[in-house]
């Protein structure tokens, strides 16, 4: 409901302003499909608990509004209609949702693969359950930017001039949420702001493959022939008080193998 109203009142906004044209049809389009988003999707994601708020997905919301505020803040400075702006940066945010999903799932293709049929698709149209590349998501937005102002024959230039600051910001916030997700992130390092990642987060993963963290109290160095070998036992821990030492393979984990 909040959302129609707000959406009712832009659109309004926009009829009064300048008639029922491609400006007002296009926000009506990208505000139905949110709302079935709103209605259909979110109850899908939630539980119990209620809709998980994830760190990426946040900055991605805080990286769209002060993108394009400070896009429309410099069309007006300029002497364009702000509502233009908005109207692009709406269709690039879904061009760029589209083609940051396009290229995660390229990459991870055998991921989602399920033959040709109605899982596949459904797999790959999971948004919500994570799934985007930042890079996948420029070249997206910078199609459906091409592509509105191809069709609407707007002065491409200009307005490139105008949003790329914001676009630049958009960047800069959704990497902020990369690293919060942990697939982007420094190496090792002792200083007062070192971010610790808890278990089970790509950054931790990797660097227990690496022998630079240890697991249970063990590092151990894969063999892609045999059993992993122990390379190294931290002292007080309960792998030390079982008696693993440096050397010995892992044959099994809780029977396993």
């Amino acid at each position: 409901a909040i959302w129609l109203i707000g959406g009712g009142f832009v659109l309004v906004r926009q009829y009064r302003r300048l008639g029922w044209g491609p400006d007002a049809r296009g926000t009506l389009n990208v505000g139905l499909i949110a709302a079935v988003i709103v209605a259909f999707v979110l109850p899908m994601i939630g539980d119990t608990r209620g809709v998980p708020i994830q760190g990426y997905g946040t900055m991605l919301v805080v990286a769209v509004i002060a993108g394009t505020g400070l896009s429309a803040w410099r069309a007006w400075r300029m002497g364009v209609d702000p509502d233009v702006v908005i109207s692009i940066a709406f269709w690039m945010f879904v061009g760029g949702i589209l083609g940051g999903r396009v290229l995660y799932v390229g990459e991870y293709w055998r991921d989602y693969w399920q033959g040709f049929n109605l899982e596949t698709l459904g797999r790959i149209a999971r948004v919500w359950e994570g799934g985007l590349v930042i890079y996948g998501a420029v070249f997206g937005g910078v199609a459906a930017f091409v592509w509105f102002v191809w069709r609407r024959g707007l002065p491409g230039w200009a307005l490139a001039d105008i949003m790329t600051p914001g676009a630049a910001l958009g960047l800069a916030i959704g990497r902020v949420g990369c690293f919060l997700n942990g697939c982007c992130y420094g190496g090792p390092t002792d200083v007062a702001w070192a971010v610790q990642f808890p278990e089970g987060t790509p950054p931790f993963e990797r660097q227990v493959r690496e022998g630079d963290l240890y697991l249970h109290g063990l590092k151990i160095e894969p063999d892609p022939l045999a059993a992993p070998v122990i390379v190294d036992v931290e002292a007080d821990s309960p792998a030390a008080a079982a008696g693993l030492r440096r050397g010995d393979r892992v044959l099994s984990v809780n029977d396993f193998k």
